[in-house]
């Protein structure tokens, strides 16, 4: 399957999971592999993002993570939230990072970004029912699920988890002058 395929596949799968029959829908799960797929993934969930947006990464590959989507919801959905989790400190100023140069936009409550004890599966979750779930980091491999509640539930639970024991992110740290927590 091309690039515009796979774009195709995964508007559609999105916009039956998220339309007013898609209590009736069956659940959709695929799998997406390399940065070009979890682009088209992640740009489709956080474009589709009404209410909430959670995020464990280790700096939010700008390959992956478009910084204007990131930029825009707060705007877009003045009443949403984001809240991410990141392995590393210099997220705000390292330049392959979609958080490089945003710092102005966290806010408590509203925007919020938190650092990682440790390392651990990298996942999105959006407006409680949009999952991508890496199962391969150096991949870029994933499950992605739309409309599993089950499983939504399982992971908004696994960020709050991680969430309340990471640790505010305070100030910005050069790139390059920070080992990541990944091996």
């Amino acid at each position: 399957m091309d690039l515009d395929e796979y774009k195709a596949l995964v508007a559609k799968v999105l916009r039956d999971s998220i339309s007013p029959t898609s209590a009736k829908s069956p659940i959709s799960v695929f799998e997406n592999l390399g940065t070009q797929h979890a682009s088209v993934v992640i740009e489709a969930m956080l474009r589709s993002a009404q209410t909430s947006i959670l995020i464990n990464s280790e700096k939010l590959n700008r390959a992956a993570f478009l910084p204007e989507l990131l930029q825009a919801f707060p705007l877009r959905a003045p009443q949403g939230t984001v809240r991410i989790i990141v392995e590393r400190r210099d997220v705000f100023t390292d330049p392959e990072s979609a958080l490089c140069g945003v710092q102005g936009l966290v806010t408590p409550d509203k925007f919020e970004v938190k650092l990682a004890k440790g390392p651990s599966q990298h996942f999105l979750v959006v407006d409680t029912s949009l999952v991508r779930m890496e199962t391969d980091h150096k991949a870029m491999k994933a499950m992605v699920s739309f409309g599993a509640s089950a499983l939504a539930v399982h992971a908004t639970n696994l960020f709050d988890l991680l969430w309340n024991n990471a640790t505010a992110l305070d100030g910005a740290v050069p790139a390059g002058n920070v080992t990541p927590l990944h091996p």
